[in-house]
C-alpha cells in the first residue's frame, strides 16, 4: 500500500525529463494498493502537512514505512521496476533536472551552507 501528500505531479517530456508543467494528482491521497500500477514519477509534496509525506505499508507483513522530511525536500520522485520486487522512494530537495529547469534549485553564495534532515519511521503495526 502507498500513500503519499501530494496534489500535483510533474509532467516529463519523451526524455523524462520535467517540462515545467504540473499535473492534479488526488490519487495516492488515500492508501492504494500498488499492484501492477507501474510509477515513474515526481510529485510536488503538499507543504504544512503535519502527517508523514509519504506512508508504504505492508498488510501482510503489518510493516509500515514513514518518511518525514523537512520542508527543503518538496518533491518525492517513486519509481516501480518492472521485476516488482523492490520500490524506489526518493524525496528530492529539486525536482530531476534542476541544473537546467530550476525547480527548487538552492544556488549558495560561497561559504554559504544548507542543512537537510529527513527521518524515516519504521513501525510494526499491531
Amino acid at each position: 500500500m502507498l500513500q503519499f501528500h501530494a496534489s500535483q505531479m510533474l509532467e516529463y517530456d519523451a526524455d523524462i525529463l520535467p517540462t515545467g508543467r504540473l499535473l492534479s494528482q488526488q490519487e495516492w491521497k488515500s492508501p492504494q494498493t500498488i499492484g501492477d500500477r507501474f510509477l515513474d514519477n515526481g510529485f510536488v509534496l503538499d507543504k504544512g502537512n503535519p502527517s508523514p509525506a509519504c506512508i508504504l505499508s505492508d498488510p501482510a507483513s503489518g510493516l509500515r514505512l514513514s518518511f518525514l522530511p523537512e520542508d527543503a525536500y518538496p518533491y518525492l520522485q517513486i519509481y516501480t521496476p518492472p521485476h516488482r520486487q523492490s520500490i524506489a522512494i526518493e524525496l528530492l530537495s529539486a525536482a530531476p533536472d534542476a541544473f537546467n529547469n530550476g525547480m527548487g534549485l538552492y544556488t549558495l553564495a560561497p561559504q554559504e551552507a544548507k542543512t537537510f534532515s529527513l527521518r524515516y519511521r519504521l513501525e510494526q503495526l499491531g
